[in-house]
């Protein structure tokens, strides 16, 4: 089934509040606040390398965004598919990866409903761009990586990453976007709202707002070990167990034992 291009998977009831802050503009400028440039110099070959190290070669991309590990990973010869939950970002994931000769398949799918929408299982998941804090709700989390881990071989990888919500919740966040959003064009600032949510906003063209979960290091390592991932490696920008306040995002490589 994972020949299919823009299957819609999932409880839409469920998933449109994912989709809906993306909708509303925030993925017209994605790109621009990514700035793939400013990404690729950051992050180098780190995804890479860790795909390489676990002999990775079936790649499920399950938050593709706007296509910029989708492509990198297919460019570096993955075998890649990828998959969203917002339409609008889909769409420019495809036609990013039409304009770069990118043959991966493109799925408009939840992550709470992945098992029995591949034929095979793959060797390595990635969850890229601080997408997993979009599920508020930790029995989401946990769901989301059930499925993650169904899908994954016996001994495959698992990387997400997220922000460092640490950090923001200490009043310590800076919008400088030194590794992952590296626009110069677009100002960015976060606040804690009254609920407890993070809430990003994004100026370019008017005010775009995200409301994300503030997840801690913590907490995802004690997610991670309860749906059944060990070996978990924690890296602060690029730099294993470097978790301090002043690292931009935090990446988690898990493994599904044997």
């Amino acid at each position: 089934m994972d020949s299919m291009i823009n299957e819609t998977i999932g409880n839409p009831s469920i998933s449109r509040n994912l989709e809906q802050q993306y909708q509303d503009g925030l993925a017209d400028i994605w790109d621009e606040l990514i700035n793939w440039n400013g990404r690729a110099r950051g992050e180098k070959t780190f995804f890479q390398d860790l795909l390489n190290a676990s002999d990775a070669q079936r790649v499920l991309d399950a938050a593709c965004g706007t296509g910029y590990h989708t492509i990198g990973l297919d460019k570096a010869g993955f075998d890649v598919v990828a998959s969203d939950n917002c339409p609008k970002m889909l769409q420019k994931a495809q036609s990013n990866a039409a304009d770069s000769g990118c043959g991966s398949v493109f799925l408009h799918a939840d992550w709470r409903e992945l098992e029995g929408l591949f034929e095979k299982t793959f060797d390595a998941v990635i969850c890229l761009g601080s997408s997993l804090p979009h599920l508020h709700m930790k029995e989401d989390r946990i769901r989301a990586l059930e499925q993650f881990y169904k899908i994954l071989k016996p001994g495959g990888i698992l990387v997400v990453d997220h922000r460092n919500f640490d950090a923001l919740l200490a009043g310590n966040f800076e919008g400088k976007g030194k590794f992952y959003y590296c626009s110069k064009t677009i100002q960015v600032s976060a606040k804690i709202t009254k609920d407890g949510m993070a809430e990003f906003m994004y100026s370019k063209n008017g005010s775009h707002t995200l409301q994300v979960y503030p997840l801690r290091v913590d907490e995802i390592r004690n997610e991670l070990e309860r749906t059944g991932f060990s070996s978990i490696r924690s890296f602060g920008d690029f730099k294993e167990n470097d978790l301090s306040l002043e690292s931009d995002f935090f990446i988690h490589a898990a493994l599904k034992p044997v």
